[in-house]
């Protein structure tokens, strides 16, 4: 078994997997690997710690599909509606368009745009990216045309796969000081492999074998300037997490994960990887279907779904639009999620729907991946207004630090920091904001932003963002504070506050999500004036059925600031 750790490269070549190379005979995350993190982590003055434990049974990414074809050729891979593909064919797809892209001149580290809708066609064209040795990059449609130039032009994408009406788009807005990528319309319209203009011009792929650490990804997140972070992420940084979770979720070839999350966003790495590593069948729901909460659990019914990893808005509106406590999905063992807090009373809501499942808090931004987890083991109890984020996975060592940078004592809050494999090599062509990043300069590391605290059994309590945390005629202020307040009134399903500016005054308005809509503001400011200091008190509380989210799936807070200043 292959072991990763942190800058050790890989020795095998893609070929090598061709050849029959599989590694779904060994267990990751046993009482060896165990044992061995312990020993690692245990030595003095190793805080934080750098050497950290990260079996892998395959290479790089690229030798997922090889390894779990060799084995069970006729296991479904992929589902979409009525589609299917083995993995036999999806490998020989895969494997054609791989030997293409590489006929047309990709080389090793060539970004290649995806900006298709979710489908059997957009895993083939991912797969064959990484198989020919590139990055793929993918971009949301649903964004302006400007943006997906802007996404594109930055990564210096040198082919983009895409729909005709979006290639159309493209070319209209795309400036014209920068050299337009090959555009290639897939699937298409016949059989066989892609017409192209790109011209190899002699340039060949080097015969040294993919490596772990050759990226992999580039996953675009909003910034704060505007300008779009482009996180970059290696086959180490994805399969560390991958081989992880096939692991603790027990993922078998009989399992159905469905996969809801848009290929942009990071939880798509589970959807993909973790379970065409188990040999499972990916259920692709594409962006439309996600749209109506009923089909979505339809689906689940239909497709004998046991997996599934969404944001908690998804599985709020599950639970709430799409009958999933009338008409629950008994197949589903394995219910996952991240990205926001999971309000208690909706989450003991769907625990009780979903009697049969295990239900997995995850926590880890993109530049780091999934870094601590925690299972939930009991429904929480009326009196619980919150759940941890738990306990670091073995190759992600987490410390809480203070502005000096240094470990505070147990119960304090500060900033979560986070070491290992896992964590991205920086962002794309911003050196100076990679580096900011960094704990202390020390390369692996990553300054989350996020506020928490450790408990005396060492779980990790999530605070909130550094960002935040406001400052009020003087006082400090954590908005996650004024949110957990609201939410533990039974009334109030889901709880987010915002800072606005009126008149030059710096003003909380706080919105709440209430399956009643009559519940009376003054009710609310009648309960958290237990609860809150004086300061800390909403200036005004309005209640709705429902809050918007981003195309991710999360609480849109920009939405709610326009909407706070309007009212």
């Amino acid at each position: 078994m292959p072991v990763c750790r942190s800058g050790l490269a890989e020795s095998e070549s893609i070929r090598h997997s061709r050849a029959g190379h599989h590694g779904h005979s060994g267990r990751l995350g046993d009482d060896r690997g165990a044992a061995e993190y312990n020993r690692l982590t245990t030595d003095e003055d190793t805080r934080p710690p750098h050497r950290t434990w990260c079996p892998l049974t395959v290479e790089t990414l690229a030798h997922i599909l090889p390894a779990s074809a060799a084995t069970q050729p006729q296991q479904v891979a992929v589902v979409a509606g009525t589609a299917t593909l083995t993995y036999q064919q999806l490998e020989q797809q895969v494997r054609e368009l791989a030997d293409w892209l590489i006929a047309q001149g990709l080389q090793r580290g060539d970004r290649v745009g995806l900006c298709l809708p979710k489908s059997p066609a957009a895993v083939t064209v991912l797969y064959a990216v990484l198989q020919a040795g590139g990055v793929y990059v993918p971009a949301d449609l649903r964004s302006p045309p400007a943006r997906l130039v802007g996404l594109l032009a930055d990564a210096g994408c040198r082919l983009v796969f895409t729909t005709a009406k979006v290639s159309d788009a493209l070319r209209a807005h795309w400036p014209d000081d920068i050299p337009l990528p090959e555009l290639i319309a897939w699937p298409q319209s016949g059989p066989g492999l892609p017409t192209s203009t790109v011209v190899p011009a002699g340039r060949n792929q080097p015969d040294s074998p993919l490596t772990a650490d050759a990226p992999a990804a580039i996953l675009y997140t909003s910034g704060s300037t505007g300008r779009s972070k482009g996180v970059v992420l290696t086959h180490r940084n994805i399969l560390c997490f991958s081989e992880w979770a096939r692991t603790y979720f027990a993922l078998q070839p009989a399992d159905r994960v469905a996969s809801i999350a848009p290929f942009h966003f990071d939880l798509s790495t589970f959807d993909l990887f973790s379970t065409h590593l188990a040999g499972g069948t990916l259920v692709l729901l594409d962006e439309q279907a996600v749209m109506f909460p009923s089909a979505v659990v339809t689906t689940f019914r239909k497709q004998q779904i046991t997996a599934c990893y969404a944001v908690p808005t998804t599985w709020i509106q599950l639970l709430e639009r799409g009958a999933l406590e009338t008409s629950p999905p008994e197949s589903l063992r394995q219910v996952l999620f991240a990205g926001e807090v999971f309000p208690v009373p909706l989450l003991r809501r769907l625990m009780r729907a979903l009697p049969q499942a295990a239900f997995t808090n995850l926590y880890g931004p993109v530049e780091t991946n999934v870094c601590t987890v925690q299972t939930v083991t009991a429904v929480p109890g009326e009196d619980e207004t919150e759940i941890p984020i738990g306990r670091p996975l073995p190759h992600s060592p987490v410390e809480v630090l203070d502005d000096d940078g240094q470990p505070v004592a147990p119960g304090e809050v500060g900033q979560l920091c986070v070491w290992g494999p896992g964590v991205t090599p920086g962002y794309w062509q911003q050196p100076g904001l990679t580096e900011s990043r960094r704990v202390q300069g020390q390369p692996d590391s990553y300054q989350t932003g996020d506020l928490a605290y450790r408990d005396a059994t060492g779980t990790l309590w999530f605070r909130g963002r550094r960002d935040h945390q406001v400052k009020i005629r003087g006082h400090r202020i954590e908005l996650g504070e004024v949110e957990s307040a609201l939410a533990s009134h039974p009334g109030v399903a889901q709880a987010v506050a915002v800072v606005i500016s009126r008149t030059g005054e710096l003003q909380i308005v706080a919105f709440v999500q209430a399956p009643e809509a009559s519940l009376a503001e003054a009710d609310l400011h009648q309960h958290v004036a237990g609860k809150l200091a004086v300061y800390a008190r909403p200036h005004r509380i309005i209640v709705k059925s429902s809050l918007p989210t981003t195309q991710s799936g999360k609480i849109d807070r920009q939405t709610l600031i326009l909407w706070g200043s309007d009212d």
